[in-house]
């Protein structure tokens, strides 16, 4: 008797220790260190341009394509000096997860977050997708997701851009937003 009522709770305990995965293709989950886990929010970017002041009076200088989120932060949080898991639904988990999914830290500002992905000099000096992309681990993760780590990642606030290889990227430019730490102001 004492086996079956063992078996009855350690059973649905085993089953909920494995973070569910991301409902569609496309969407992150970050996991808490509790087990618990939430999704990532998820906003449009813009991509602009910005060119510097000398261009205008002396011709030299550069130009700048950036990617901004009209918000300054993240509401999905988590607590700073703690390695960062996340769940990635991708359409296939059969490619180099370092070839489909960037991930990169914002400049944040109060009222948005911006990334520099390319830079071009006056003199030819091209520099793209410039934006600071973070360094992590993958494995391959239940039904085509993966099972991405990041370690020793300071506090601010993160993007994160999957490209799906087997479709034309022309379509909204969404990113998966997170931060690390207390919000700026807050």
């Amino acid at each position: 008797m004492k086996k079956i009522l063992f078996l009855l709770f350690f059973i649905p305990m085993c089953a909920f220790s494995q973070v569910n995965e991301p409902e569609f293709i496309g969407e992150i989950n970050i996991v808490y260190p509790d087990g618990s886990y939430k999704l990532l929010e998820k906003q449009p970017a813009r991509l602009t341009s910005q060119a510097d002041v000398g261009i205008f009076i002396a011709g030299i200088g550069s130009i700048r394509g950036n990617y901004v989120i009209e918000e300054g932060s993240s509401y999905v949080r988590m607590d700073n000096g703690r390695d960062v898991t996340l769940i990635v639904k991708s359409a296939d988990n059969n490619y180099d997860p370092v070839s489909t999914i960037g991930i990169f830290k914002f400049k944040s500002y109060s009222h948005e977050r911006k990334a520099e992905i390319s830079s071009i000099n006056i003199f030819g000096d091209d520099q793209y997708y410039k934006f600071n992309a973070l360094k992590y681990s993958a494995q391959k993760y239940g039904n085509n997701c993966y099972k991405i780590t990041l370690n020793n990642i300071e506090d601010g606030e993160y993007g994160v851009i999957q490209y799906n290889p087997k479709q034309d990227n022309n379509r909204i430019l969404i990113i998966s937003c997170f931060g690390i730490g207390k919000e700026k102001g807050k």
